[in-house]
């Protein structure tokens, strides 16, 4: 190996060392064509969690509410919805009719202390959420992911009183909460802890580079020492 070489093996490293912390950092990711790419953080999305008792059990669907109708949002196991910090999430009733009469319904949503993602406009933390038909995806139903936390989960309690069938559903479902970035080049979201570990594996490749480059250093050595003079 030639000593010329050494520069430029050592620019390299310090390379991609940098890179990882930058992408680790989430405020570059590494393009296609090599060409650093610069990403801002996704728009909240407004989420409306529907839960239905009309056939006798909770059936879980959520939408997205920046449409009309509310955007189909997938749920995991049926019943678990992910968000990221920053959005809200707002929950509704679909409960039975007794003859003409409306439904009549009430919604607890509780969470355990110190355990919840929910902050209000003080940045004080929100356990609970309790409602009546008339509250049905209104501020007392509904509530915001606290901007400063990152992937976590948090199982809550849902309660369902359905006044008009005279039956009580309870059922204990979860909020992902993930974290992601818009890329501006491409509008598609990058999950941050995607990105965070690649940052990881692009460290870890600088770390083996360094090693490999040692070992095949020595190898040329003891070549160089067994070539005849």
């Amino acid at each position: 190996m030639s000593k010329h070489s050494d520069p430029s093996v050592v620019s390299r490293r310090s390379f991609i060392a940098a890179a990882g912390s930058a992408v680790a950092a989430s405020s570059f990711a590494l393009g296609k064509n090599g060409a650093f790419q610069t990403h801002t953080t996704a728009p909240p999305v407004n989420y409306l969690v529907t839960v239905d008792v009309r056939s006798g059990s909770i059936v879980y669907s959520a939408g997205d509410k920046a449409t009309v109708p509310p955007t189909n949002v997938p749920l995991s196991n049926n019943r678990d919805l992910t968000v990221k910090p920053g959005d809200t999430v707002a929950w509704q009733v679909l409960s039975n009719k007794m003859g003409n009469n409306p439904p009549a319904h009430r919604l607890t949503i509780l969470f355990l202390p110190n355990q919840t993602p929910f902050v209000d406009k003080s940045g004080n933390p929100v356990y609970a959420f309790e409602g009546s038909k008339g509250d049905d995806g209104g501020p007392n139903l509904s509530g915001t992911i606290n901007p400063n936390i990152t992937c976590e989960e948090y199982e809550f309690y849902v309660a369902v009183i359905d006044d008009a069938g005279g039956q009580t559903y309870t059922d204990d479902p979860k909020i992902i909460v993930g974290n992601a970035i818009m890329d501006t080049t491409n509008g598609k979201l990058i999950d941050v802890k995607l990105i965070h570990d690649a940052g990881s594996d692009l460290q870890e490749a600088a770390r083996l580079n360094s090693a490999l480059r040692k070992t095949i250093e020595s190898a040329e050595r003891k070549l160089n020492h067994l070539r005849p003079r």
